[in-house]
């Protein structure tokens, strides 16, 4: 009775396992994503979101991939479904620096600048001590200006 009571406990259970292959899945669509295999990262992240619709990184992930492949439309509506969420939790609090830092990528992927500096401004402010918001912070600055430029408009 023992071995049979350890063995279950050794077996992986199946919430485990679920989370694991969410975990790939989320993982695959990033390497996807960075080898701008759009499709297969679109069709990873449209996995993972069938059993956790509500993942923020998953869904600005997968609005990056529709976004850069084209899709103009389903990339809005990934992206303005994971800044209805952000909006659900935000309270300007150091704890929530990440909201702010999604929130801001949000804005970034659909070419709003002004508010994207603005999110990744009260990110810095909220956590002083990411490099990684700054250095955000300046590149959407300087993509802000260059979309300025007269060569650079969209139509």
């Amino acid at each position: 009775m023992f071995l049979f009571q350890l063995a279950l406990l050794l077996l992986p259970s199946p919430a485990l396992q679920a989370g694991n292959d969410l975990l790939r899945l989320r993982i695959d669509g990033d390497a996807r994503l960075i080898a701008r295999d759009f499709k297969g990262a679109v069709t990873r992240y449209s996995r993972y979101l069938e059993v956790d619709p509500n993942n923020i990184d998953v869904l600005l992930s997968r609005g990056l991939a529709y976004f850069e492949s084209g899709k103009r439309g389903k990339a809005g509506t990934d992206i303005l479904a994971a800044r209805k969420l952000i909006r659900a939790q935000l309270v300007e609090d150091r704890g929530n620096a990440r909201l702010f830092y999604q929130l801001a990528n949000s804005h970034r992927y659909l070419r709003e600048y002004k508010e994207a500096v603005q999110h990744l401004e009260t990110a810095v402010r909220l956590d002083p001590t990411r490099d990684t918001y700054r250095i955000e912070l300046d590149a959407v600055k300087a993509e802000q200006i260059d979309g300025q430029s007269p060569g650079n408009q969209e139509k």
